[in-house]
């Protein structure tokens, strides 16, 4: 599809590989990158009402800035990542990994909408 821009997320995704090779072999037992995201502050943000300004307060500054263009929509939106990763080993040796990423899109200085994905593996 031609006009097609794509987000230029922040570098989190090569630490949080590198977090997982830490862990795969005899390193810490426990390793994280970023803040983990809490629920009820994604709860939080109300698409229409939410300013950039409150979006910080709530989650911090963003981990990535740049714009997004989705198959149904005809123009880039705006939009700020964050992500997370939480990686340990159990003394079974058995390995945990947690890891989220949050897409908030914006119209103008108001949240136009978020998708938020966590993730929990074992």
């Amino acid at each position: 599809m031609s006009g097609r821009r794509f987000f230029r997320a922040a570098r989190a995704t090569p630490r949080i590989l590198a977090v997982l090779g830490l862990l795969a072999g005899c390193a810490p037992r426990q390793a994280e990158i970023g803040t983990v995201i809490d629920p009820a502050r994604v709860a939080a943000i109300h698409p229409g009402q939410t300013t950039r300004d409150e979006v910080t307060r709530l989650l911090g500054p963003p981990a990535g800035q740049g714009s997004l263009m989705l198959p149904f929509q005809d123009q880039p939106r705006q939009a700020w990542t964050y992500q997370f990763a939480r990686a340990g080993r159990a003394a079974d040796g058995r390995l945990h990994v947690r890891h989220g990423t949050l897409l908030v899109f914006f119209a103008g200085e108001t949240v136009a909408g978020y998708l938020w994905l966590d993730a929990a593996g074992t």
